[in-house]
């Protein structure tokens, strides 16, 4: 009975490492959120805002400008790939294959093209007609400048130097993260295997049952726990969110990142739990006993018809 709690622990443990490793540690799972849940096309566009968020009332002629400068300089494409270093870097540090967060983004480039895209919209403009918003053309140029340091982006964005100015709850979170991703990997497997054998050691092919057994009642388990906290966790976090009005997350993109999450959790549970019942049917059949013989060997021998009879006195 021992055994088989230790055995239902490692498969949670296992069960919550493949979890882990099928949402935050995956690529695929931040693909999903950037275009299926629409992460993307939300940050790309809560970008453009912030561009122009800063510009006066009497200059908001002036933004479909800055929409197209903006469009051309900094692409969604250009955007999602930068994005991408970030997370594979810090994905490679998670799973230990990298010494230190160490991706580096340069706006420099595109920052010094918006400038120009706007520059020479704005000079296609009357003067009339700038002066009108406020701007004097003599002064166009200080004007685009001050415009491109409201931006969102820095000239350079460094995940280590991020890193290093986190409070210290999120940098233990990483480095706990960091030390346990490589460990439930492989760990409670190694467990399993050892109880498994410790068990055929001491109760013969009869382990195979309460072996599969557990695994399958760990299984059973994880899904259930699963299934209870998708909804809670989504109300929850739509809460916290609902807190940050200006960041570009909606109550069904975080539905659907969390269902994503919930479905791959699933889909790494389910075939433990078929090995699980192999296992659970393999011990009854090795352990179901043995037919008798054949119904003629089994049956008691009558008297051989060869005796001869004793003749009559």
């Amino acid at each position: 009975m021992l055994m088989c709690c230790l055995l239902v622990a490692s498969g949670w443990v296992y069960f919550l490492g493949q979890a882990l490793h099928s949402t935050l540690l995956d690529r695929a799972y931040y693909e999903y959120v950037w275009h299926e849940a629409g992460a993307g096309s939300a940050l790309y566009r809560w970008f453009g805002q912030m561009a122009k968020a800063h510009l006066p009332a009497a200059e908001a002629a002036v933004e479909p400008l800055i929409d197209r400068a903006y469009a051309e300089a900094f692409d969604e494409h250009w955007l999602k790939a930068r994005a991408f270093v970030l997370v594979d870097d810090m994905i490679g540090f998670l799973k230990g294959k990298t010494a230190s967060l160490r991706a580096r983004i340069d706006f420099r480039n595109n920052k010094q093209h918006y400038a120009q895209l706007l520059l020479a919209s704005m000079r296609e403009l009357h003067s009339g007609d700038l002066e009108q918003m406020g701007i004097q053309p003599a002064n166009l140029e200080s004007w685009v400048g001050n415009v491109v340091t409201k931006l969102p982006f820095p000239d350079q964005f460094n995940l280590a130097e991020l890193q290093e100015h986190l409070p210290p709850e999120p940098t233990r979170a990483l480095a706990t993260l960091r030390s346990l991703a490589p460990l439930v990997s492989w760990a409670p497997l190694v467990l399993a295997t050892l109880i498994l054998l410790g068990c055929l050691a001491l109760v013969r092919l009869d382990a195979l049952r309460w072996c599969g057994g557990a695994v399958v009642f760990a299984g059973v388990t994880f899904l259930l726990a699963v299934n209870m906290l998708e909804p809670s966790l989504v109300e929850q976090l739509a809460t916290e969110l609902s807190r940050e009005p200006a960041l570009p997350v909606s109550a069904d993109m975080i539905a659907s990142i969390v269902q994503r999450a919930a479905t791959s959790m699933r889909n790494t549970t389910l075939p433990s739990m078929i090995a699980g019942a192999v296992l659970v049917a393999s011990g009854y059949v090795l352990t179901r006993p043995k037919q008798s013989d054949a119904s003629g060997d089994a049956s008691p021998r009558s008297p051989s018809n060869n005796t001869r009879s004793l003749p009559p006195l």
